[in-house]
């Protein structure tokens, strides 16, 4: 019985998790006077000058008008399944069969909404495996901090790209099942899936996928001591390497799987896109270094040049003394600040944020691959609060 009331207590949690999100996004809207509880569009930039033509014709599509092989309504005519891949392949489009062609600021609205809830959930869910001593509470304050990042919000215009913010807690949750339960399959999933339901997102989540397990699994397998080095702990270093050339070749395996949609994407992409552009590795960075700390604070513009890591002000302290918290071990501190410095530099850096862009430089829509490290900042404040209340 008690089994039964824990299990019912986990459900009620997770749907929480989810709604709170959903419940914040229409207190915003309502507060902007936004469409559904106000006169303002909540189309605007490409969501209303493309996505909302890509939509309705994807209706046509699942309803048997249209193909996807090929579109006399791409300009002068053309191939679609490049166009599909990268803004249509999320299963949650499937949701426009629902409404009809004239309702399609509230099917924007439905599916924002679902993806937002559900980046919420998924961090939860990562989170408190992660840390099997995270209260309820602050694991869905976490949750909900995620969903409402600067990316979160700012990227609402870019729907596709959201698939990837939702799925990444996916893919990490089964990296660290992979580590502490041997589960090589579910991840292997979980990262094909990201590809498929966005390739360019699930690009950058793969190369995440691979410097966190690094990150991971060094902490997970090691104390250091950096004072002696044993013939026990080369035997140790040699075998951590052993098992990242494993990881890697799993990880192989899921882009295979995802090859079906993700060659004929990459291939149709290709040939819009020049990726030979010679000032590709020009060294060049974003800014001033130090703006980066203005970034935290709440109000800062979007979308802006300037590094954003804001995710609320209280985690805010939390992610601070994180580098001073002595409950949390000197390799966990290293691991998670490794994550951090790369991919800050990744965004400071840009021949570092063109690779994480796919090999090309980008001039719109800034720090892509925000939410990741958005998600690291949040991973070391849901380190402290494990063990905040001693």
């Amino acid at each position: 019985m008690s089994s039964e009331k824990h299990t019912s207590k986990r459900y009620i949690y997770d749907a929480m998790v989810f709604l709170v999100p959903v419940f914040l996004l229409a207190v915003m809207l309502l507060w902007q006077n936004i469409y559904p509880f106000g006169e303002v569009t909540i189309l605007r930039s490409d969501l209303k000058t493309q996505y909302m033509d890509f939509f309705m014709y994807y209706k046509d599509v699942l309803t048997g008008k249209a193909g996807l092989d090929y579109s006399m309504t791409k300009s002068l005519g053309g191939g679609i399944i490049g166009l599909w891949g990268y803004y249509l392949a999320s299963p949650l489009n499937l949701l426009i069969l629902l409404f009809e062609k004239s309702q399609i600021q509230l099917f924007v609205y439905i599916v924002t909404s679902v993806k937002i809830g559900l980046c919420g959930l998924t961090f939860y869910c990562f989170i408190r495996y992660k840390f099997k001593n995270l209260e309820m509470l602050p694991a869905v304050a976490l949750g909900a901090a995620y969903a409402f990042t600067q990316y979160g919000v700012g990227q609402m215009n870019n729907l596709m790209w959201l698939d990837g913010m939702y799925m990444l807690p996916v893919v990490l949750l089964q990296i660290d099942k992979y580590i502490r339960e041997g589960k090589r399959i579910l991840f292997c999933i979980a990262l094909a899936c990201s590809i498929i339901f966005n390739w360019y997102t699930g690009y950058m989540n793969c190369i995440f996928a691979m410097l966190y397990y690094i990150a991971t699994q060094i902490s997970h397998s090691y104390n250091y001591d950096f004072c002696e080095i044993t013939i026990k702990n080369t035997v140790k270093f040699w075998r951590v390497v052993k098992r990242i050339f494993n990881f890697a070749g799993w990880e192989l395996l899921s882009v295979g799987l995802s090859c079906f949609i993700l060659l004929p994407v990459v291939l149709a992409q290709s040939g819009s896109r020049n990726f030979s552009d010679n000032g590709l590795f020009d060294f060049k960075t974003n800014g001033n270094f130090l703006d980066i700390f203005r970034g935290f604070l709440i109000g800062t513009p979007n979308p802006n040049t300037q590094i954003t890591l804001y995710c609320g002000v209280l985690f805010l302290l939390f992610f601070f003394y994180f580098f001073l918290d002595k409950e949390i071990s000197k390799v966990d501190k290293l691991s998670l600040s490794f994550l951090l410095m790369i991919m800050v530099f990744s965004m400071f850096f840009r021949p570092l944020e063109n690779i994480w862009c796919g090999f090309r430089p980008e001039t719109s829509f800034e720090y892509r691959f925000l939410y990741i490290t958005l998600i690291v900042v949040l991973l070391m404040v849901a380190q402290v609060l494990e063990h905040y209340e001693k």
